[in-house]
């Protein structure tokens, strides 16, 4: 999906402002440091030659910024593809209400996995497609046509991290509470920030990640055993915990 149309002078301004108050992001995308900037997907997008851009744009502002409350420490944040579904739901007879609700949802899940008592360290996982994978796997039938960032799958998330917050609470051997300043990682490897970086920058290479979040284009497939791939990607790099 590409435009040469340039966003109209009002959400092209707030569009800059945001770029300007998150500042840059890091691409996963193999052989490419910078992610794409919110001008520059606000051109890609054509936003603001629709009437209900503006709610696409407000969506796109929380969003990116519960990302960046919520997982301070975050490697990589292509929101191209996220931006693109808020464009896409903006535009229909019912999207500025469809995307409030949505973009609620998107800002609490942030909230709850990024925050205590979770807090976990990165949006990796969600934004990059391995929970929706793991999620729509386990009954392909009914989810195969759920999308990893629609209104199913984020409830789905929203609930699962209510489960994990009771588990939590009643000090389950593999949901423990945290102490003070740490992070959570229930996977069997490192998730230190270098390895985190190597390990999905690899994964990256190979085509192994379910969605490509920094193409618009990008067709998400979950049918890999991505969990599997990742996992032994990890011991292969020596990243074994």
């Amino acid at each position: 999906m590409t435009s040469m149309a340039l966003p109209t002078p009002d959400l092209g301004a707030r569009l800059v402002a945001l770029e300007e108050e998150l500042g840059p992001r890091h691409s996963l995308a193999p052989g490419r440091a910078r992610a794409t900037t919110f001008p520059e997907l606000g051109t890609a997008l054509s936003l603001g030659t629709h009437p209900h851009d503006v709610a696409a744009v407000a969506g796109l502002e929380d969003v990116a910024r519960s990302v960046a409350r919520a997982f301070p420490s975050n490697l990589f944040a292509d929101l191209d593809l996220l931006a693109r579904e808020l464009v896409e739901l903006a535009r229909t007879p019912s999207g500025p209400s469809q995307i409030a609700e949505l973009v609620a949802d998107l800002v609490t899940l942030h909230d709850r996995f990024g925050r205590p008592p979770l807090r976990f360290r990165y949006d990796h996982d969600f934004l990059y497609g391995f929970d929706w994978a793991r999620w729509v796997a386990r009954d392909p039938v009914q989810r195969g046509g759920q999308g990893p960032y629609g209104r199913r799958f984020v409830a789905r998330m929203l609930s699962r991290g209510e489960e994990i917050i009771r588990l939590v609470q009643v000090g389950d051997r593999d949901y423990p509470r945290l102490p003070e300043g740490a992070y959570r990682n229930p996977f069997g490897f490192v998730r230190e920030p270098a390895e985190e970086a190597r390990l999905l920058q690899e994964l990256a290479r190979r085509g192994q990640i379910p969605v490509p979040a920094w193409d618009l284009d990008a067709r998400p497939d979950w049918r890999p055993d991505y969990a599997r791939l990742r996992r032994e990607l990890a011991a292969e790099l020596g990243l074994v915990a």
